[in-house]
C-alpha cells in the first residue's frame, strides 16, 4: 500500500433535518367543532424491567473492523428459582455469554445457530454441553455480554436478543444494541491491478486518500515500494 505525503480530504455531505415527530396527530371534525388526538406509538424506552436495568445500549462507534460489545446487568427479582429459556438472537449479534456466578452460559452461532450452551473447563479444556435454559436462583444476579462483528461496516448497525423467563410477572424480555461503524482513511481505488503486462511495460495510476473524521491531514511517509514502482508526485486538495 502506498502512503504518499499529502493526503485528500472527504467531500462534504450536506445534510437536511427533518422537523421533530409530534406527539399526536390532531384530526378536526367540522361538523361538530371537536379536534380528536390520535397518540403516535411512542420510542421504546432505553429504561429495562425486572428483570434488566437496561434494554437498550449504544455501543458507540468503532474502527477498522473492531468488534463491538455490551453488558447488560440482570437479576432474578423473585424469592424463587427461575429459568432463561428460548433464547434467540438476530443475525447481527455474533455471540451472547451468560454469567452468573461461576456458571458460564454460551449462545453461539457455531455450528448452529442461536445454540445454548453451558461451558466448563475440565483438564485445562474448555467444554461445552448444549442445553436448553438458563437456571437463576432466587434474587440471583448475572451479566450478559453480548457481541457483534463490525467488519466492513459503515454506518449504523443493529441487534437483538429475546428470551422468555419463567417469572409471570416478566414473561418476555427483548434486549437491543446498537453501534456505528466507521474509518479512519479510505483510499479509492482500494486495488490496482497491474495485470497483463509484459516485463518492460510502464502503466501509471493514481489513487486518492480521504478521511471521513478529519478535514486536515498529512501524510508522512510510506512503506517500501516494490521493485520498479516509483511514487511521482502528490496533491493535496481541500475540499
Amino acid at each position: 500500500m502506498l502512503h504518499p505525503t499529502a493526503l485528500v480530504p472527504p467531500l462534504v455531505l450536506a445534510l437536511t433535518l427533518a422537523p421533530p415527530a409530534q406527539n399526536g396527530v390532531q384530526e378536526v371534525k367540522p361538523d361538530v367543532g371537536v379536534v380528536d388526538v390520535k397518540p403516535q406509538p411512542a420510542e421504546p424506552s432505553p429504561e429495562g424491567n425486572a428483570w434488566f436495568d437496561k434494554v437498550r445500549l449504544d455501543l458507540g462507534t468503532f474502527f477498522d473492523d473492531e468488534k463491538a460489545t455490551g453488558k447488560f446487568a440482570f437479576r432474578n427479582p423473585t424469592d424463587v428459582e427461575q429459568k432463561l429459556s428460548n433464547v434467540i438472537g438476530s443475525c447481527a449479534c455474533t455471540r451472547a455469554e451468560f454469567t452468573i456466578g461461576d456458571r458460564l452460559y454460551v449462545l453461539d452461532r457455531e455450528p448452529v445457530a442461536n445454540t445454548l450452551y453451558r461451558v466448563t473447563r475440565k483438564e485445562g479444556a474448555e467444554v461445552k454441553e448444549r442445553v436448553s435454559h438458563i437456571t437463576i436462583g432466587p434474587r440471583e444476579t448475572g451479566e450478559l455480554v453480548v457481541h457483534m462483528d463490525m467488519h466492513n461496516v459503515r454506518g449504523v448497525k443493529e441487534a437483538t436478543l429475546d428470551m422468555e423467563t419463567s417469572d409471570p410477572g416478566t414473561p418476555h424480555v427483548k434486549l437491543s444494541w446498537k453501534a456505528t461503524g466507521a474509518i479512519f482513511f479510505e483510499v479509492s481505488p482500494p486495488d490496482v491491478h497491474l495485470n497483463e503486462m509484459n516485463w518492460n511495460d510502464q502503466r501509471e495510476f493514481q489513487f486518492e486518500i480521504s478521511s471521513p473524521i478529519q478535514e486536515d491531514f498529512n501524510i508522512t511517509g510510506h512503506e517500501p515500494l516494490g521493485q520498479g514502482v516509483t511514487l511521482t508526485s502528490t496533491e493535496k486538495v481541500m475540499r
